[in-house]
């Protein structure tokens, strides 16, 4: 069965629980929410990860969110959250550990970008990545990061949108 999620108008009032293809279309005009975490270790070191070369969109690119995934029908924000680290990094965590940092509207998706930091104290050893979504996965410090997320290495976005997760994750 198709994942099903709750649509909204730009303003987020709701609308109606659509399919994920639905969502997906060229002309939707709806959106839906999905949660894009950032990971940073103890040390300040980020968590980025290269997408799987079987992903549809940017195979094997590094992407800045170590964690992303649609929010379900019926789903909260931090629920969401919770299932995707799970599911994406095998990390259990619980909703005080996320914190808000902003969403970004994300015209050609249709979608609320809800991003989210979360600090960990794990090695990349502790860390068992879904493989047929992730490649690999690696710490960076805040200069290296800034240097790849602005490469033709990372996943394409728009400046907009890398220059809000540049300022946020400093």
């Amino acid at each position: 069965m198709e994942e099903m999620l709750d649509t909204y108008d730009v303003n987020g009032n709701f609308l109606g629980c659509k399919s994920r293809t639905f969502c997906h279309s060229e002309n939707a005009n709806c959106y839906h929410n999905a949660v894009w975490i950032l990971i940073k270790n103890k040390n300040g070191k980020i968590l980025i990860h290269k997408r799987a070369m079987t992903k549809k969109d940017n195979p094997g690119k590094w992407n800045e969110s170590a964690v992303s995934g649609h929010v379900d029908a019926g789903e909260t924000l931090l629920q969401a959250c919770i299932r995707e680290t799970q599911e994406e990094l095998g990390i259990h965590t619980t909703p005080k550990d996320v914190l808000f940092l902003g969403r970004f509207l994300n015209q050609e998706g249709w979608e609320f970008g809800n991003i989210f930091l979360l600090t960990i104290n794990l090695t990349l050893n502790e860390i068992i990545f879904d493989k047929t979504e992730i490649e690999q996965i690696k710490y960076v410090s805040y200069r290296e990061f800034i240097k790849l997320l602005y490469s033709p290495g990372f996943c394409d976005e728009p400046k907009g949108y890398k220059d809000f997760i540049a300022n946020v994750i400093k």
